[in-house]
This record gives C-alpha cells, structure tokens and sequence, in this order.
C-alpha cells in the first residue's frame, strides 16, 4: 500500500508540477525541473508527517470535517513550496 501512495504522490507532483512550472513567468517546463519538483515536494511531505499530530487527536484521527479540510490544505501549501523550493535549488546549484 506504500508504494501506491509514493506512485500516487509522483503522478500527481509531476501533473501539478508542470502545470506550476508552465505558469511561471522565467522557468521552463523541462525534465529537470519536474524531477526537482518531485523531488523538493516528496522530502517536504516526508517530514510534514512528523506534525501530523497538530491535527489528529490521541486516536490518531481526524474527527471533523474542519480537521480534514485544513490539514488537506497544510499538506497542498506544503507540497507546492517544496516543489517550488526543489526547483529553486536545483536551478542554483546545478544549472550555471
């Protein structure tokens, strides 16, 4: 069931990714910068679920539709700023 959730994580950072990369005034939709999307995007979900807490009670569960909306939004905002941030990075350090 894991690796579903990571192939699923790819498709769609790839698909939301070119789509912010086309939007973006000076960036290029290429390879390179869909991997460091993937990339920036993946490490950042890995370590938001260390603050997964903030929004589950001791059960681990959501209860309210509240909890779930906003922690559906805290992961997005936090998937797009690190795909952002991903490819940021890759363009400073290995594209001279």
């Amino acid at each position: 069931m894991a690796i579903f959730g990571i192939l699923f994580e790819i498709i769609i950072s790839s698909i939301v990714g070119a789509l912010l990369l086309i939007i973006h005034p000076t960036w290029k939709l290429n390879f390179f910068n869909v991997i460091a999307f993937n990339i920036g995007s993946f490490v950042f979900l890995i370590t938001t679920s260390f603050f997964m807490s903030l929004f589950m009670d001791e059960s681990k569960k959501l209860n309210s539709t509240f909890e779930v909306i906003s922690y559906l939004t805290f992961l997005f905002i936090v998937f797009v700023t690190g795909g952002y941030l991903g490819v940021i990075f890759g363009i400073k350090k290995w594209r001279k």
